[in-house]
């Protein structure tokens, strides 16, 4: 099997909001291909940008949580089908998405929304987060308030994407379900990692970059692990603790650890397949 090339190997897409994420992430690919043996014979793991949160695009704002659904299965599916082309895989090729969004605080409640004081606007972000409030740029006291929608439109969208466990992908005329599974950081990449929920925006990158630079493997995990909380080692506990309406989904956790248990179980499965 060692001798199996890249081309033949079964794809794990992991599908990441944009470029911080996909930098701070290699060494997680590095360490699930060096703690699962086997895996790299039969899988290779490769990101795709998003080029932001699926969940949260302005243009679904103001349409039914159901058709905003839609829209976000449609464009997952896009930037799959997108993949696929640029590198030229068959729709085959892909065992199987992650999928990894930032929680934002979605499953707060809508009450600890609130509206920016002169000085964070400052800032230049459009949303600040703190440990039980998120202060909106756009703020208004209306029935339609935009940070609200956006905060609800989210959570209906992440509730449905937790119980969609294949997505419909169209390649060429082909057509196919392809297994999928959503991960989350908390509060978001740059909370998890570096212990900042309102990381400059400009320095993103940077910080990501040395992550590779300062960490081996092994030191990146045990870094992961100081905040990997009991809740986050088993998949359905971690959406059930981190969708409760209270604070959670503002506070410093993840369950991407998990994907490595997920690429383990498939190796397992694929070699067990192969020696009956």
């Amino acid at each position: 099997m060692t001798n199996k090339t890249c081309r033949t190997r079964k794809v794990v897409l992991i599908l990441v909001e944009g470029p911080s994420d996909r930098k701070a992430l290699k060494l997680l690919k590095k360490y699930i291909n060096k703690s699962n043996p086997g895996f790299s014979d039969y899988y290779t793991i490769y990101f795709e940008e998003t080029k932001g949160d699926v969940t949260t695009r302005k243009e679904y704002i103001d349409i039914p949580n159901e058709s905003r659904f839609e829209k976000v299965k449609t464009e997952i599916s896009y930037h799959v089908q997108t993949f696929i082309k640029d590198r030229k895989f068959l729709l085959e090729d892909i065992a199987i998405v992650f999928h990894l969004l930032d929680m934002d605080g979605a499953y707060i409640p809508d009450e600890w929304i609130c509206p920016m004081t002169e000085a964070e606007k400052s800032s230049n972000k459009p949303v600040l987060y703190y440990d039980k409030s998120v202060h909106a740029r756009l703020f208004r006291k209306a029935a339609f308030n935009p940070p609200c929608e956006l905060h609800k439109g989210k959570r209906f969208a992440m509730d449905h994407l937790l119980l969609t466990y294949r997505i419909k992908v169209v390649s060429d005329s082909e057509n196919k379900t392809i297994p999928y599974r959503l991960f989350f950081m908390s509060c978001n990449l740059e909370h998890f990692f570096y212990g900042e929920r309102n990381f400059p925006d400009n320095e993103k990158e940077k910080q990501a970059e040395n992550l590779e630079k300062t960490y081996s493997v092994e030191e990146y995990m045990s870094f992961l692990k100081k905040y990997e909380m009991i809740e986050m080692q088993e998949y359905g506990v971690s959406w059930y603790y981190i969708r409760r309406r209270n604070e959670n989904s503002l506070s410093r956790c993840s369950n991407v650890l998990l994907i490595s248990d997920f690429c383990r179980e498939m190796a397992v499965k694929l070699s067990e397949g192969e020696k009956k």
